[in-house]
């Protein structure tokens, strides 16, 4: 018997984008022209007036501020604000892939014997295009740090270095890099911000990006972007979803307006990462124990306490730009910010006191312990700043901001909902959200009055 042999021709990728781009135009609900208009027009016409602010601003404006009376515009706090923008772009790239694939996708486009390069090239160019504006962004806000003048060259610099930043992390998510180079990478960056600090303390002149260094990192970044468009295809399921988790939580978290969602995502990654520990024996008595476990949290992931030394540092800084009034502003949200990163557990332990057959208020005040001793180490290290009467009121309304903040319920969605013509405001889940600005709110009145 003949045996006859099926084949089948298997789509490109760009026809299966076709396809469902003309399914979707087909299928999705009719949509009011006249608010669409609106929306779009708005959205335009407010992208478009902040690149006109942007372009047309003098790199001088913030000298002629009396906000700013001790700011000294210098060339490396230009160098300063594209290396951070440039490290935190890496860091954020790789946390969320930066090629990140839906579940769907993955399973109908990307397992198929389609062309994976092809299908995933356009995220590639997406990624960077996005790279290119936030490091633009970056550039023109370094160009008024340092009082550059003239402003493109580092803008470009900085737009070009974004490119590469999003290139070189698709090709090590793609595996064509080897994951040591991030660690190589932060340390050169670490290397070169050393350098141009040293310089600039023994009194080396240091200039803005110009022609030649821009043509350099162009060349890098094409280079990166074309290696990266190749490589894309070596990128497996796995390393396609090492950041698909962050990014839906990132998305239901702006659309739903609670950041937790984000937030316990990023833990549950940060203690896999830890993996396991030794069991440790609890101390008798339940507020002992809870102290006890809210200290183990910080022992074992001791990043808090680093950033306390960089908010401590940070407000130190602003001591020698900002005006006074400024400066306590400042301070209270450094002391809001200590407390609150060491307020981990009792966020993450409210509501659980009808399950523990206590009150939740017996539960939290143990929990309190650490949020409040952060806050008075920042309080101590900052108060020669601004003095003891502002520092006080910045600790207590710092604290209890935390503490409301902290111990808030679970949102809910079926509050008061006030339907406009650009869409609904729901009006009572803002409201829920707000819980502990009131006080930071009234205290900043308060330290206004006094400083």
């Amino acid at each position: 018997m003949a045996m006859r042999t099926a084949t089948a021709t298997v789509p490109t990728a760009a026809e299966l984008r076709r396809m469902r781009r003309r399914f979707a135009r087909e299928h999705a609900p009719r949509r009011d022209l006249g608010a669409a208009l609106v929306d779009g027009t708005l959205g335009t016409a407010l992208v478009a007036g902040i690149g006109w602010w942007l372009v047309t601003r003098s790199s001088g404006a913030l000298t002629d501020t009396a906000v700013l009376p001790g700011f000294r515009p210098d060339p490396l706090w230009a160098w300063l604000v594209v290396a951070g923008a440039a490290g935190a772009g890496l860091w954020a790239a790789r946390s969320f892939g930066p090629l990140v694939v839906s579940g769907e996708r993955h399973v109908w486009v990307l397992s198929t014997p389609v062309d994976r390069a092809a299908s995933l090239r356009p995220t590639v160019l997406a990624l960077a295009l996005c790279g290119a504006v936030a490091g633009g962004v970056a550039g023109r806000l370094a160009a008024f740090v340092g009082a550059v003048e003239p402003w493109w060259p580092v803008t470009v610099f900085s737009a070009l270095l974004g490119v590469a930043v999003v290139s070189f992390a698709a090709l090590v998510q793609s595996r064509a890099v080897p994951t040591v180079a991030v660690g190589i990478a932060y340390g050169l960056g670490a290397v070169a911000v050393g350098t141009l600090a040293v310089a600039s303390a023994v009194g080396l002149p240091l200039t803005a990006a110009e022609r030649q260094p821009v043509v350099v990192v162009a060349a890098l970044a094409g280079g990166m972007l074309v290696g990266a468009l190749a490589a894309c295809g070596g990128a497996s399921r796995a390393d396609l979803d090492r950041g698909a988790a962050i990014a839906v939580a990132a998305r239901v978290s702006l659309v739903g307006l609670a950041p937790t969602i984000l937030t316990g995502v990023v833990e549950e990654n940060a203690w896999r990462r830890i993996a396991r520990r030794t069991s440790r024996t609890l101390p008798l008595g339940s507020a002992r124990a809870l102290v006890y476990i809210d200290v183990l949290r910080h022992r074992r992931r001791p990043r808090s306490f680093v950033w306390v030394a960089v908010i401590v540092g940070m407000t130190w800084l602003a001591a020698a730009l900002v005006s006074p009034l400024v400066l306590a502003w400042v301070q209270l949200v450094a002391v809001f910010a200590a407390s609150s990163l060491f307020g981990a557990g009792l966020r993450a332990a409210r509501g659980s006191g009808a399950l523990l057959g206590v009150s939740d208020g017996a539960i939290a005040r143990p929990l309190l312990v650490l949020p409040v001793c952060a806050s008075l180490a920042v309080t101590a290290a900052t108060a020669s700043l601004t003095g003891w009467a502002v520092s006080l009121v910045c600790l207590l309304g710092a604290v209890l901001a935390a503490y409301r903040s902290g111990t808030g319920t679970p949102p809910a969605y079926d509050g008061l909902v006030l339907e406009t013509g650009f869409g609904q405001l729901p009006v009572d889940l803002l409201r829920q959200k707000l819980r502990g600005v009131g006080v930071l709110a009234v205290a900043a009145a308060v330290v206004t009055l006094i400083a």
